[in-house]
């Protein structure tokens, strides 16, 4: 259809070219001649520039992805300069290598908004000018690209971003030590959404066990990478930087407990007892065993060859760790809404060893065997799971739907706890130097 238009605007030198089906070079009509673009340009004395947007996707048979296969066939006819336009985290990925390999020098590279520049998905995209001349070196160890905003029809910079590539990714590391320390107790498993760590309660022993070895780094990796808002450099596996060792015990008991009182811990006692329990029974007001620890020898399912048959009372693990105040203030604050959900008579049959995420849900007025299931063969995207589409989550926005007005003030000061607690992290990852800089969105 473009070549159609192009030769209908009378741009006879149109042509329509598959550059990863074909190993010839096109050729093009020039004064009675059809020559290779590189004879035309010898010929006109000029510079050949290719501008490219290349598709995205995996497609089987190519051994990079479609935006790397063109970018790599493109180099056999040697422009001097090639305008690319392609996904900004591809310059903080392995992709980097064909870039390096290529020899092409950046004399230019932005990125901006998709949403806001063109309509389309929030991720960013790059510009990238390669320069077979002239320009700075590629060498992977430092990344920058400046940032612009389209704004009233014209583009407004923003700052220039430079990531570091000399560290290794503090994320990275975090889960390599989740999975060296598995020994102990299983209590549940992980997964990544998002690129962020997400806690549920199955047992399905496979490699992404949580158990009691693992559980500090567990909650370590979800209590500072909760931010899975994908907008310029702040996707959460691109920007931590560092060990395990640079974390500070502050950073990491404040983590921890964040971690608690945040979206995707899905520990409940449905099928199974909630083994993360925070709260001490003189605290709950109920008898001390009512509050379930963890034995061994009672539950083998839940034990791991590697068990040191020791029993496991996450309240032991939580206070073993020095608290700062604000961790200690967002603490008391979800202490309250728990205190709120066991003593308020709406919420019926509840159980002492409920978990952040039932009663959130209770609270809200989901019913966890009400969810929906999507099915593979109505969507595409899921191979099939439960799913809360359509409940209203619980937040500072959406809380007064569900609490009567007079108990709204301890929803307000959990929130406000919270956030404070969120931003406290962040700014310790940054004055640590374990993120590269400071985020734009909290959450």
């Amino acid at each position: 259809m473009d070549v159609d238009i192009c030769q209908i605007k009378g741009f006879e030198n149109a042509i329509c070219y598959d550059y990863l089906e074909n190993d010839k070079q096109p050729r093009w009509k020039y004064k009675g001649e059809e020559l290779d673009i590189n004879e035309i340009c010898k010929r006109e004395k000029r510079k050949l520039m290719i501008v490219m947007n290349p598709p995205y996707q995996n497609v089987k048979g190519f051994k990079n992805n479609l935006a790397i296969e063109f970018f790599n066939k493109v180099l056999k006819l040697n422009p001097d300069v090639i305008v690319f336009y392609y996904m900004t985290e591809s310059f903080l990925r392995k992709e980097i290598e064909h870039y390096k390999k290529s020899n092409y020098k950046i004399v230019s590279h932005i990125i901006t908004k998709k949403k806001t520049t063109f309509q389309l998905s929030e991720w960013p995209i790059s510009q990238v000018i390669f320069d077979r001349q002239k320009g700075e070196q590629i060498d992977g160890k430092y990344i920058t690209a400046d940032r612009y905003e389209l704004k009233d029809n014209k583009f407004d910079y923003i700052k220039t971003y430079t990531y570091d590539n000399t560290r290794p990714n503090l994320i990275d590391e975090i889960d390599k030590e989740i999975r060296l320390k598995k020994k102990g107790l299983i209590l549940g498993e992980f997964s990544y959404l998002s690129d962020t760590i997400f806690i549920g309660n199955g047992n399905s022993g496979n490699i992404n066990s949580i158990t009691t070895g693992n559980l500090e780094y567990c909650l370590l990796s979800k209590g500072i990478n909760f931010n899975t808002l994908w907008k310029f450099f702040e996707r959460p596996n691109m920007i931590f930087k560092g060990t395990i060792r640079d974390v500070s015990p502050e950073l990491l008991s404040d983590a921890i407990t964040f971690s608690l009182f945040y979206k995707k811990t899905t520990f409940t006692n449905k099928g199974q007892k909630n083994y993360i329990m925070p709260f001490t029974a003189e605290e709950l007001g109920c008898r001390k065993n009512d509050l379930n620890v963890l034995f061994p020898s009672d539950l083998p399912m839940f034990s791991n060859t590697d068990s040191d048959e020791q029993p496991f009372d996450f309240r032991e693990f939580f206070h073993q760790f020095e608290y700062s105040a604000e961790a200690k203030n967002l603490y008391n604050a979800a202490l309250q809404i728990f205190k709120y959900y066991h003593y308020s008579k709406q919420y019926d049959n509840t159980d002492w060893n409920d978990s952040f995420y039932d009663i959130t849900n209770a609270i809200m007025g989901k019913d966890a065997n009400s969810f929906n299931t999507l099915d593979k063969d109505n969507d595409r995207r899921i191979t099939k799971v439960r799913t809360t589409k359509g409940t209203k989550g619980f937040g500072r926005n959406t809380i007064k739907y569900a609490v009567a007005s007079e108990y709204l003030s301890i929803f307000e000061e959990f929130f406000n706890a919270r956030d404070y607690l969120a931003k406290k992290i962040n700014r310790q990852l940054v004055e640590q130097g374990l993120l590269l800089w400071e985020r734009e969105n909290i959450y």
